[in-house]
């Protein structure tokens, strides 16, 4: 039954408001209880004590009656004037008397323990059943003196049945008003849980819809809490989805183009070649050359897809070993260097100080490396000028390659580093995927990418690695 969000918000409510009703009318009732019964007791006491210090003034008149037995009776009716309680005189040995209720019913008033302790001198007070009838009680008894000495004992009391009558019809109205709160908390916490179910069910079929492959699926934010955040972050992740899905398919694109391509231009040569037609050395020469150009790019693009399909098993691992890495940057770009020299760019290289070795996977920096002086190469005119630099920066060895190139828009900056993300200046060629497999290449040595770049006036990519 409460197996659901709505069925444990109504519990909720109902116990909590079940509790406080309960607490709070057990706290009432009792209060009420002990309000009335203290205040009987305080009436009784009153009572008892003025007419027990009436007694001893009787007792002092020359017109008294000198035998107590005789007296009761007067005194009795004496003491019942203004009041509906019971006036009962006991002597010395506990004998009843005289009584404002006449009672068929005999009872031994004299063993009372309120009684006893009347007789003994000292106030006495008594709660609970009568022995005789078995009605709730109370009663309270002083001591009568003659001349100061203990003559026999007052005793007044009262029925609590009307205190009960009184508690019981409390109690009754107090179950209609629990009755009545608890069905308004169900209601209350019925509709609140709407609140809450209702979005929910509708982020779990949008979720649900989303399994299925359908990513233009929206959810309405209802309320500007949790629930409104999740419902933000399902929209947001289907935009992303969305937008994934749409490199993904610019990607498929244009690997399909970047593998024809190259492809092409093999075939192409190999088929004049099979054909037998006559071909000059010099063609056939740049023929090769086309050949082992298009056949590099090819192994690289492999290569590089290869490196993506680890990344997203999670089995991207690195052979560790000390790297001279002032080293490894001076071949990698002494490497890089005759492309430039056809390019017309100037590629420079600054080391500032001596490095000591780190722990590193030296192919891996390389192929970072590689792919950023590859894009500097890529975005810069001729004429430009591209800068490796090695330097240190407080705990880390900061590898820079700066360029005079075109440019990345600020819109575009954050999104370079996305798999399969070809900015709107990217060339024909290329996957996507360099940068993304360069930041988790950084990430898995313990560094970090950054890049900075404006429009027009070139780009810093820095690679920040411990010094360790």
């Amino acid at each position: 039954m409460f197996s659901g969000i709505r069925g444990r918000i109504v519990a909720a409510y109902f116990l909590i408001t079940g509790l406080l009703f309960l607490l709070g009318g057990g706290m009432l009732i009792a209060g009420l209880n002990a309000y009335y019964i203290s205040g009987i007791e305080s009436i009784l006491t009153r009572q008892a004590e003025w007419n027990a210090n009436f007694f001893q003034d009787y007792w002092s008149r020359p017109d008294r009656v000198a035998d107590l037995s005789l007296a009761a009776s007067q005194l009795v009716s004496s003491f019942t004037q203004g009041t509906q309680a019971r006036v009962q005189i006991v002597d010395l040995e506990g004998r009843l008397l005289a009584d404002s209720h006449d009672s068929l019913l005999q009872e031994e008033v004299g063993q009372a323990p309120e009684v006893q302790a009347a007789l003994r001198g000292e106030p006495g007070t008594y709660r609970g059943a009568n022995p005789a009838t078995g009605e709730a009680i109370l009663a309270v008894a002083r001591p009568l003196r003659q001349g100061g000495v203990v003559s026999g004992a007052l005793r007044i009391s009262s029925s609590l049945m009307v205190v009960r009558r009184v508690i019981r019809n409390v109690t009754l109205i107090w179950l209609l008003v629990t009755a009545a709160a608890l069905t308004f908390a169900a209601a209350v916490g019925s509709f609140l849980a709407g609140t809450v179910v209702r979005p929910l069910s509708e982020i779990t079929s949008a979720a649900e819809r989303i399994a299925r492959g359908n990513l233009n699926v929206t959810v309405a934010r209802r309320f500007n809490d949790e629930i409104g955040r999740l419902a933000d972050t399902l929209n947001h992740m289907t935009r992303e989805l969305r937008r994934l899905d749409r490199l993904k398919s610019e990607f498929i694109s244009s690997i399909s183009h970047e593998l024809r391509t190259p492809l092409t231009s093999i075939k192409g040569f190999v088929i004049t070649l099979l054909e037998g037609l006559p071909v000059e050395e010099q063609e056939l020469r740049r023929g090769l050359e086309i050949i082992n150009r298009e056949t590099d790019r090819l192994t690289g693009l492999v290569e590089e897809l290869l490196d993506f399909s680890r990344l997203a098993a999670g089995q991207l691992t690195l052979r560790l070993s000390p790297v001279d890495l002032a080293g490894l940057v001076q071949d990698t770009a002494e490497q890089m260097r005759p492309r430039a020299v056809r390019q017309g760019i100037d590629l420079q290289i600054t080391i500032k100080d001596p490095f000591p070795p780190v722990e590193a996977d030296a192919d891996r920096l390389k192929q970072v490396l590689v792919n950023l002086v590859d894009n500097a190469l890529k975005f810069t005119p001729a004429g430009g000028r591209i800068i490796v630099a090695l330097e240190r920066l407080g705990q880390n060895l900061a590898l820079k390659v700066c360029d005079t190139g075109v440019g990345i828009d600020p819109q575009e900056l954050p999104l370079v580093t996305q798999r399969f993300y070809r900015g709107r200046q990217a060339p024909s060629s290329g996957s996507g995927l360099g940068l993304a497999l360069c930041e988790e290449i950084i990430g898995l040595h313990g560094g970090r990418l950054e890049i900075a770049s404006q429009p027009g006036q070139g780009t810093t990519v820095t690679v920040l690695l411990p010094a360790r």
